[in-house]
């Protein structure tokens, strides 16, 4: 059968419910001409047939349910629990006003107090890859979900095709497959509810036709090998404890907020040879932690990168701490992510300690004894006093400082391509990642520590923003510069300083700020931002000084006022500097690739490791034609890749065929209250067309080289990525910018469709 429209949907559809599990709730159906010719008439037929019952008014029209267009939501629907005559004519004529002469109203009986109701999409709506998409709500109403409402008790359940004999809601996917049958299509869109274990179908229309063609088979392959690698990664491992593993795409590195939750091979495998392979590790056994060499951080499934959170959590323990105290630990930290996975982006600080501050006791203690308590404390607070007290900090800014001369050295160097990208990214992993991730430590330890002191009541919120306020950032930096070259049209100085910088720094599709400086900066109405003196009182100086001794930190207020501050500020420092390196890696690639004729976007689909493997081995002839044999094969291979539904945390083999779309709590920063007209950053050409000033912007990918956005003087800021300790977490807590960081992708969702909204940063809501 061939889908035309709602109403003669439900007609074949309630002619055939005999042979199967499903039930059509009764319903009338006429055309708008007809209706008007016999309202009085039709409007007591309805009363008659549902009387003293709820009934659904809603519209079938041939504009709304055809394979080109579903017009999905453009037609009114309306729920009438006083059935009169009089509201049967109200509601009638309030559908039918956007409907043409020959489109239909329907008339259907309300099931009221359902079990759970919900929408299934019988494939993934914008790619047609093999997934069923369930959208459930089991507060008893059938329509949340059609309206657009939220609430917590709607769910989002992904389920593969090819699992759903295995699926927990297998007896409501075996109807949905049914009903494909005999409407022959299996791209549907089909409304639902279940009461008593009968499945009421609602409505049923063809979704949208789109033009990408998917090979199914290609796509369970796929995660059949996943689900290998998973079994495999899950074994014990015997360099570390812990008897399980778990997986999420937002712990630690973050690899879903720096590159993206299906980046580019070229991304996925820079962010691995400049962090995530074994840089990582390197800086954790310098900072008295477990040394997990060789383990990698990161591990990807087909393109999709995850930290491996056994690794992670053994990563974070104390070198010194006993073999069966880790042991415990680590068995406690999976178990518990395992359940409360709306932790897995948020584990430094509701998980794990990772160095001694004025509430990790009371934290441990509820899992470990007395005695492995005080072992742990014991362990943290060495680590604590070796940031606070060790000349580590100062060695990793003289080591960023020593990066910009490398840096030099190969810009004005005759080697070739190959080269050049050989030094500069093992120039990188030695005086850029490795020192920044030294550094980026110690300024988490003083920002959590200042954290505490706030909710401890030592200082107020408003010492700490003037901590924050009183640092020179790169935002300030960016934004003085652009004031002072107001007058100089070639910006030589900004672009010298800052012109390196992009929006998703490990894409080298990307522009970046001299490239893209016309679409990404207007200096109009830029002012010059004057950095704060911070001046703290001496009795809470004293109350510092007090409970670092008290818990035998060997530090003082005023040293650690002046660590924070160091480590803060040279964290964006040796970010910005580090990332200069990428930038020249860049620039030699698309030198390389203008010589042997590979486009800049083509590049995306190289691996960095097999450039660094090139060095010395190739002849540019042979290298042309090795590295178009290897885009060829990798752009097949992103293509399945991009077809996959995989959830932010694992922690089974069958997360990989079903499972729900995680609601991610946000991390708000301030505590304003604003509202406003609200924009999505989707592609970076939309920046010049909209005016992003006083607009609360909505960022996907929110890494540092987004920072000219607050060149735009922003009101509010909402991002899909990031935790407490993230980037965009530390800008708009130093500009005191109202934001919501890491949202998720529901909430992001929902929010892209919305003109204005009111983000409540005190009462943590979004509305």
């Amino acid at each position: 059968m061939k889908i035309l429209g709602k109403a003669r949907t439900l007609i074949f559809l309630e002619k055939n419910q005999h042979k199967y599990d499903y039930i059509i709730p009764p319903f009338l159906k006429f055309s708008k001409k007809f209706f008007y010719k016999n309202k009085e008439k039709i409007s007591k037929n309805v009363f008659k047939k549902f009387f003293k019952k709820k009934i659904i008014i809603r519209s079938s029209s041939k504009n709304e349910d055809n394979l080109n267009q579903s017009n999905a939501g453009k037609y009114d629907s309306y729920q009438i629990n006083d059935l009169t005559i009089f509201n049967i004519k109200k509601y009638s004529e309030k559908v039918l006003r956007k409907l043409n002469n020959e489109d239909e109203v329907i008339f259907q009986e309300y099931i009221n107090k359902p079990d759970y109701a919900g929408v299934i999409f019988t494939r993934e709506i914008n790619s047609n890859a093999p997934y069923y998409s369930i959208n459930l709500d089991t507060s008893g109403k059938t329509d949340t979900i059609t309206s657009g409402a939220s609430g917590a008790e709607i769910k989002n359940i992904i389920i593969c095709r090819n699992f759903t004999h295995k699926s927990k809601y297998r007896k409501l996917l075996a109807t949905v497959k049914d009903i494909e049958y005999l409407v022959s299509d299996n791209r549907l869109d089909i409304e639902f509810c279940v009461k008593n274990k009968k499945i009421f179908i609602v409505q049923c229309r063809p979704l949208k036709r789109v033009s990408s063609k998917i090979n199914d088979e290609l796509v369970y392959s796929a995660l059949k090998n996943i689900e290998n690698k998973f079994s495999n990664l899950q074994n014990l491992n015997a360099t570390i404890p812990g008897k399980f593993t778990a997986f999420s795409n937002m712990s630690d590195w973050n690899p879903a907020e720096m590159i993206g939750v299906k980046p580019s091979l070229l991304s996925l495998s820079l962010y691995a040879e400049l962090v995530t392979d074994s840089v990582w590790s390197e800086h954790r056994k310098n900072y008295l932690y477990q040394n997990l060499k060789p383990n990698p951080l990161m591990v990807n499934f087909l393109g999709c990168p995850y930290i491996d959170l056994r690794v992670d959590f053994n990563s974070f323990l104390p070198n010194d701490l006993k073999k069966l105290t880790k042991i415990k630990i680590i068995n406690y930290l999976i178990k518990k992510v395992n359940t409360n996975p709306e932790l897995h982006d948020k584990i430094e600080f509701d998980l794990i300690e990772t160095f001694f501050d004025f509430d990790s006791r009371s934290k441990i203690k509820k899992y470990l004894n007395k005695k492995d308590t005080s072992e742990y404390i014991k362990s943290l607070k060495k680590l604590t006093n070796n940031y606070l007290n060790s000349k580590l900090l100062d060695s990793e800014i003289n080591k960023i400082e020593t990066l910009k001369i490398k840096q030099n050295d190969i810009i004005s160097s005759k080697r070739n391509n190959i080269e050049n990208i050989f030094f500069l990214i093992n120039d990188c992993k030695e005086f850029g990642t490795l020192p920044f991730a030294g550094i980026a430590r110690c300024a988490f330890v003083a920002t959590k520590i200042l954290r505490t002191f706030v909710k401890d009541g030592i200082i107020d919120q408003t010492d700490y923003n003037l901590f924050f306020e009183s640092i020179n950032n790169v935002q300030k930096k960016i934004n003085n510069s652009l004031v002072n070259n107001k007058n100089n049209k070639n910006n030589k100085i900004f672009f010298k300083n800052f012109g390196h910088l992009r929006p998703m720094t490990y894409s080298i599709s990307s522009q970046n700020y001299k490239e893209g400086f016309k679409n990404y900066f207007n200096t109009k109405n830029l002012k010059f931002k004057k950095t704060k003196k911070f001046e703290i009182n001496m009795s809470k100086i004293s109350k510092i000084n007090k409970i670092f001794k008290k818990n035998n930190i060997n530090c003082t207020a005023n040293n650690f006022f002046k660590f924070a501050k160091e480590a803060i500020f040279y964290r964006e420092q040796a970010k910005l500097v580090f990332s200069r390196s990428i930038d020249l890696v860049f620039k030699e690639l698309i030198k390389l690739g203008s010589k042997i004729d590979i486009k800049r976007n083509d590049l995306e689909f190289v691996s960095i490791k097999d450039i660094l493997n090139y060095y010395n081995n190739l002849d540019v002839y042979k290298l042309k034609q090795i590295m178009k044999s290897n885009i060829k094969k990798n752009k097949l291979q992103y293509e399945i890749t991009k077809n996959l539904e995989i959830p932010d945390f694992i922690k089974g083999k069958n997360d990989f065929y079903e499972f729900e779309k995680s609601i991610v709590k946000p991390n708000y920063v301030e505590s304003n209250e604003i509202t406003g007209k609200i924009i999505e950053i989707s592609n970076l050409k939309n920046i010049k067309k909209n005016n992003l000033a006083n607009k609360i912007i909505l960022l996907d990918s929110a890494d540092p080289g987004y920072d000219f956005i607050f060149s735009k003087k922003i009101k509010g800021l909402i991002t899909k990525f990031g935790g407490q300790n993230s980037h965009m977490s530390i800008r708009a807590s130093e500009l005191a910018l109202p934001a919501a960081i890491g949202v998720g992708k529901e909430i992001y969702n929902l929010l892209k469709n919305k003109k204005y909204i009111n983000l409540d940063c005190l009462n943590r809501k979004i509305f």
